[in-house]
């Protein structure tokens, strides 16, 4: 059976609650349960109680939707049936987080965390700085995740502070799940955006049994291609890095047809509080046009059916890349 999952999906336009689409098509999903900046302190980074608010505030919207399931362990995942499964995850750890907190997240739901969103904090560096290193509190706060159960997201990490997390888990024998949910490969199709981690960074994730996902940000993965032939360049240079067994698609994308006015106007705010000086040259589209709409897998499973991309014509390679790989990460790493 096909499994349809997605290591970053948006139920509905970001910074809005969560809404199954009637037409939904997605059997597992990870996604972002608290925004990765304060709604209430303009260009500060949450705080621990807020989050927690937003976070808890999400997973109510979740339950109350039939089509909805939350995974809160597991034995969640070995039945997927007819609903979409929904792990939660943030994209920058609270700004007074502690090991107290975040063992308080872990029991309220949230599986996954990354060590920084764009900016330095006290753990080390996000993705505007790529230079940037892990800091002894970010080494700390690695072995927090390990002790909690809690995965580790590095895809908004600086290449620098990824890399020394990596060192640091595998020189310590650390035993914590690590994954970049969704991310573009360094250099691939001659984009050189600092969102993205080098082929060297994602190999090792691979290595210490992570899944690297995909996403399909335009500015992302092209300087001005805006249709999904990057994404596929990605793809593949990801398959070639990391092995077939250790890629997912983590679109950051948004499973609802959206009016093409509505999508300008979230994207303008999208842009204005996460990179108002453009910083990851961002443009609109920021999604291709093909993949609007709440089939965003189904779409890509017919491009890569279609047999353009003769590296990745496979059934049981599109089976692992759309769904299988991810499944099977969590069913090996959620406590």
């Amino acid at each position: 059976m096909m499994i349809y999952a997605d290591t970053l999906a948006f139920l509905a336009e970001q910074g809005t609650p969560p809404v199954a689409s009637p037409e939904l098509k997605l059997d597992l999903c990870h996604v972002t349960s608290a925004a990765p900046f304060s709604r209430k302190r303009k260009g500060e980074p949450p705080l621990i109680e807020e989050t927690l608010e937003e976070h808890r505030g999400f997973m109510t919207t979740i339950v109350s939707q039939p089509k909805l399931r939350i995974v809160r362990s597991r034995a969640d995942l070995m039945n997927l049936g007819s609903t979409t499964k929904v792990i939660c995850g943030l994209q920058m750890p609270p700004a007074d987080i502690s090991y107290t907190s975040l063992r308080i997240l872990k029991d309220n739901g949230v599986h996954v965390i990354c060590i920084a969103y764009h900016e330095d904090n006290k753990f080390g560096s996000g993705f505007l700085n790529p230079y940037g290193p892990l800091t002894n509190e970010g080494r700390k706060f690695i072995e927090w995740c390990a002790e909690v159960g809690m995965i580790l997201d590095l895809c908004q990490a600086s290449h620098q502070t990824a890399w020394d997390a990596l060192e640091h888990i595998k020189s310590k024998g650390i035993n914590v799940a690590v994954m970049a949910s969704h991310t573009g490969i360094y250099g691939a199709a001659d984009c050189y955006n600092p969102r993205n981690l080098p082929k060297e960074i994602i190999y090792e994730i691979a290595r210490l049994g992570g899944v690297v996902g995909i996403f399909t940000l335009t500015f992302g993965l092209s300087s001005r291609d805006n249709s999904l032939n990057a994404f596929f360049m990605h793809l593949q240079t990801a398959v070639r890095s990391c092995g077939i067994g250790n890629v997912t698609i983590g679109s950051d994308a948004v499973y609802q047809i959206r009016p093409l006015e509505t999508w300008q106007v979230r994207y303008r705010w999208l842009a204005e509080n996460i990179d108002p000086q453009n910083r990851l040259r961002h443009r609109w589209p920021d999604q291709p046009l093909e993949i609007n709409g709440s089939d965003i897998l189904g779409v890509i499973k017919q491009h890569l059916e279609s047999g353009q991309n003769s590296y990745i014509d496979r059934p049981w390679m599109i089976e692992a890349l759309l769904g299988l790989n991810l499944w099977t990460f969590f069913a090996r790493n959620l406590k």
